[in-house]
């Protein structure tokens, strides 16, 4: 059970949820978060969990002082979907932000230290400069190069002691910032989603210098639809990569995600008259980033094509949120001869998607397994066929269609007579009635049998539904067999551990001579009874710690044993029969951990220290031989008594 906090931080206006946390652990005399988290036995230490409304740390202050829950919730971020993945969004002040938005390193504003606390804004990446007092952000300590982690900061001070409110300022434009505040101050979600889409095309043009380069100024303008500044953006380029196809450049804006953007650049784009031009500026398209997906949709290039590429040296992979980037000294050489295929592949592509199926839908179309339906190809029963890769194969849609009314495979039989009988009875039947299936056994090891339609006359299938209702009626009887992995599911125990039960149940059955001496069809059920009254008298570890409100790892280091409590050694997993578990939970009772302690009788770690110098609290080091480890344990009734008197503590020690 957590331990309450004494002092909760009541939020500031604009305050980011990691300057709440850190206030709030140095009200409570904490040097770090970290510390208050260990202290509290907090043990998420994802970012989402931190500063999160829904998350470990939020629902704790909210208990500790009720009047602050609102304004606590309105401070902390809201994740949209549980859990949290790299292309969902954040409510952050009631705007939505992508999460990656807010994975960028942590950065900080000397200024803002200085004043006690840190506002939301500098969790938004892509601006370099702090809205409220123009500074630059910093990424690292000036002293030692360490970068800036808030939950590590102790007191403002970087682990080798230096300050960061003394870091050195550099003042700067900060209208970008000022701008992308009002955004959010006014809510304008439309305007904050065409930035956004602005950003991730403008990053690849700068890979070189994405980190030194403010790419928030030109990406609001485009946000704020200014037709201009994506002209000028364009043509810059254009000018730039002079011998590169336009639609390389074009590519991330004709496929943007806002529809305004798309329709400014197409229509710069209809303009155009490209002409092939020799590069005068060596290495011009150095810089130029092209995403993964151009490659993939635009060139055909699969990833191991790109792979290949880097490792050869001809393309330079940058990774910047979750978009790879590939830029080349020659791209110009590379992308040339490909981009005039576009349209020649995107009309064959749709070609094939006339004419052929995929592999998977003949295998939905025709109710045949994979490995048969290859073993028909390869005898040329579905004709024409054509490979484009290792892994995709196209089949011809007519010549599905005539072996679809020429064959039936025995499932698409099963469907169609309404059977639910098993395949070798089905098998058996058809056999009896002299209908011979193709003969593919020789390709393929899979039982599937596929029939000449013309063969299965409406009388044959009325003698099949006969011929197999009747044996379906005479097994009037079942053989229970026991199945490991139904014992592991109805015991609660892994599969390794049912598959040595059932190979020796002599370890687990007081009586094996009665069970041995009952019919063949009782065996089964009797053996699962007794299996079950074994396992109600026997515990694994994660049972007994839950059952003790004790950490595994503290059992692992008080009670754990290579050779397992129990007689039954035979076993892959580590059981303790109910004398061994009354024995540790003696132990528990008695002996209590510092962390115990500390909640028992709400003391900290030093008073502790304190009286057991003076005798009030006795301590007994219990070490495992097995794992070499020791622990400290303290007498929970010395615990007890100090918290209800010293005087009473003293008199029980006597």
């Amino acid at each position: 059970m957590l331990r309450p906090l004494c002092f909760v931080a009541n939020p500031f206006f604009e305050e980011s949820p990691s300057s709440v946390l850190t206030r709030t652990a140095l009200h409570n005399g904490y040097s770090s978060i970290l510390n208050m988290s260990a202290d509290l036995q907090i043990t998420e230490r994802t970012m989402g969990e931190w500063i999160l409304n829904d998350g470990m740390m939020c629902a704790t202050f909210c208990k500790a002082a009720p009047n602050l829950q609102q304004e606590l919730k309105e401070c902390f971020y809201f994740q949209s979907q549980k859990p949290l993945g790299r292309s969902d969004d954040v409510i952050v002040q009631g705007m939505r932000v992508p999460w990656m938005m807010l994975r960028r390193p942590q950065v900080f504003c000397p200024m803002c230290l200085e004043e006690g606390y840190t506002r939301y804004i500098q969790d938004i990446a892509d601006f370099k400069y702090c809205p409220y007092h123009a500074a630059e952000y910093l990424r690292n300590c000036p002293a030692c190069q360490r970068p800036y982690k808030w939950r590590n900061s102790i007191d403002s001070l970087c682990r080798c002691g230096y300050d960061f409110r003394k870091s050195p300022v550099t003042l700067g434009d900060n209208s970008s910032a000022i701008q992308l505040l009002q955004l959010f101050r006014t809510q304008n979600q439309e305007i904050f989603n065409r930035t956004i889409a602005a950003l991730k095309c403008l990053k690849p043009r700068n890979l070189d210098t994405m980190r030194n380069f403010d790419f928030m100024a030109p990406a609001l303008q485009i946000g704020f639809k200014s037709e201009e500044t994506l002209h000028h953006i364009l043509t810059g380029d254009l000018e730039t990569y002079k011998q590169l196809h336009p639609i390389a450049i074009f590519h991330p804006w004709l496929t943007s995600e806002n529809e305004w953007m798309q329709a400014t650049a197409s229509e710069l784009y209809s303009q155009l008259r490209w002409e092939k031009r020799l590069c005068a500026t060596d290495c011009c398209c150095r810089q130029l980033g092209l995403t993964s997906s151009f490659f993939h949709k635009n060139l055909s290039m699969s990833a191991t094509v790109l792979s290949e590429a880097v490792t050869g040296g001809k393309l330079k992979k940058t990774h910047s949120g979750v978009l790879n980037y590939y830029s080349s000294q020659n791209m110009c050489d590379f992308v040339d001869g490909q981009l005039e295929k576009i349209k020649i592949k995107a009309k064959n592509k749709n070609g094939y998607r006339a004419r052929f199926h995929h592999l998977s839908d003949v295998v939905n179309i025709l109710h045949i397994p994979n490995n048969p339906l290859k073993a028909l190809i390869k005898i040329g029963l579905l004709g024409q066929t054509k490979k484009l890769n290792k892994r995709v194969t196209l089949i011809s849609k007519k010549q599905t269609k005539t072996f679809n009314s020429i064959y039936i495979s025995s499932a698409a039989l099963a469907i169609e007579l309404s059977l639910t009988a098993r395949q070798f009875t089905m098998k058996k039947i058809i056999k009896s009635l002299n209908i011979e299936s193709i003969e593919i056994s020789v390709l393929t090891r899979d039982k599937t049998n596929i029939y000449p339609r013309k063969l299965l006359t409406p009388e044959i299938k009325n003698q099949i539904i006969v011929l197999t209702k009747s044996i379906t009626r005479q097994k009037t009887k079942k053989t229970i067999r026991l199945r490991v992995q139904s014992i592991a599911k109805q015991l609660s125990v892994k599969i390794s551990t049912a598959s040595c039960m059932i190979k020796n149940p002599q370890h687990f059955v007081k009586n094996i001579a009665h069970i041995q001496h009952l019919p063949n069809d009782d065996q089964p059920t009797a053996l699962l009874k007794e299996f079950k009254k074994w396992r109600d008298s026997h515990y694994t570890i994660p049972e007994i710690t839950k059952l003790l409100h004790t950490t595994p790892r503290e059992f692992n280091i008080r009670f754990f044993r290579k050779k397992p409590a129990c007689l039954e050694n035979i076993l892959q997993e580590t059981f303790y029969d109910k004398t061994i578990l009354n024995k540790i939970r003696i132990n528990t009772e008695k002996y209590v951990n510092i962390l115990n302690a500390c909640s028992l009788g709400n003391f900290s770690e030093s008073q502790i220290t304190r009286m057991v110098k003076a005798g009030l609290i006795r301590k007994l080091r219990c070490t495992n031989h097995t794992l070499s480890s020791c622990i400290l344990l303290y007498y929970t009734s010395d615990i007890l008594a100090c918290k209800h008197g010293l005087r009473n503590a003293r008199n029980i020690l006597l």
